[in-house]
């Protein structure tokens, strides 16, 4: 029983990403590269009945920014992001105005890459709260897996 607990544990929180989410990534025109991640979920994060554990609503919309200028690592954590589905697909991702990130009122329109090549999954462009210097106008997702494996 102890062996099923720890499993859990341990592949519940690998597979809310499990869908494979490459990070996001982009310069800004303060010259700092910005990176986007999903939260890592903790146990906390997780209502847990009868030893499964279920996210608590509103985690998996939660992402962490990093903000690298040289060695310096600024890191905003837990930040409220979502996708918006038009026509069943993802078409925008849209970061809470009230956060303290670069990326905090921003929308990008999710362009995919047309071509069938693995130079990046889609370009995400910025279409609204893009007026900071801070905020990058374009953030690149790389593919999960591509390629020869």
């Amino acid at each position: 029983m102890k062996r099923l607990m720890l499993f859990l544990i341990l592949a519940i929180p690998l597979s809310a990403n499990a869908d494979g989410w490459p990070d996001l990534k982009g310069r800004n025109r303060d010259g700092a590269e910005v990176m986007i991640s999903p939260t890592n979920l903790t146990d906390d994060d997780y209502v847990w009945k009868d030893g499964v554990g279920t996210p608590r609503p509103g985690m998996l919309s939660k992402y962490d920014i990093y903000v690298i200028v040289g060695e310096t690592h600024q890191v905003f954590s837990r930040q409220q992001c979502d996708f918006v589905e038009r026509k069943g697909a993802r078409g925008f991702f849209s970061c809470a105005r009230n956060a303290k990130s670069p990326i905090a009122g921003a929308t990008y329109k999710i362009v995919p890459n047309p071509r069938d090549n693995c130079d990046y999954q889609a370009k995400f462009v910025c279409v609204k709260g893009c007026g900071s210097s801070s905020t990058p106008r374009v953030l690149t997702q790389s593919w999960w897996e591509c390629g020869d494996l």
